[in-house]
């Protein structure tokens, strides 16, 4: 039972227009922190031995086939740092877009954390139905983060061996 009795059509009204402010709220602050804060590898972000090297995403979460159709938000705030296409080959510029999906990553993982909030006012059927939305909208995100950076840690290693050579 919520906390708070609202009209199933306010409950509906309240979730169109709550869960997209949460998205943007929290990515709007989360383009404020530092790019320093993303350039260290952190323990959330850290590559599991299971995910061997993004293959995993691959194999079974068949990344290659729907990875290309997640929008990307860094057009939505300025500062934001596009990761659909690959830019340019420098040592540098593959920095920035580690940390970059390292911000990305995070993001994500914050913005499933207001779904607890919509159980004060949801139904528990409701609720549980958003949470499940909150999870697996940033599900695929955070996972094509994860399949990323490895690649970009190839990449990265590939260029400073052409620098050394």
């Amino acid at each position: 039972m919520p906390l708070l009795q609202v009209e199933l059509i306010y409950v509906a009204l309240l979730n169109f227009i709550l869960i997209p402010i949460t998205h943007l709220v929290i990515s709007y602050f989360t383009i404020k922190i530092p790019r320093s804060y993303f350039e260290k590898e952190r323990w959330w972000s850290k590559e599991r031995a299971f995910e061997k090297g993004g293959m995993i995403y691959e194999k079974y979460f068949f990344i290659k086939v729907w990875k290309k159709y997640l929008p990307d938000g860094a057009k939505l705030f300025a500062g934001g740092f596009a990761k659909k296409h690959f830019e340019e080959f420098s040592i540098e510029y593959i920095d920035i877009f580690i940390a970059e999906t390292r911000r990305a990553e995070w993001s994500h993982y914050i913005q499933i954390l207001p779904a607890a909030l919509f159980y004060l006012f949801n139904p528990l059927w409701a609720a549980y139905v958003v949470t499940g939305y909150f999870i697996l909208g940033n599900l695929a995100p955070i996972v094509a983060q994860r399949h990323t950076r490895p690649r970009l840690t190839k990449l990265k290693h590939k260029a400073q061996k052409k620098i050394t050579s």
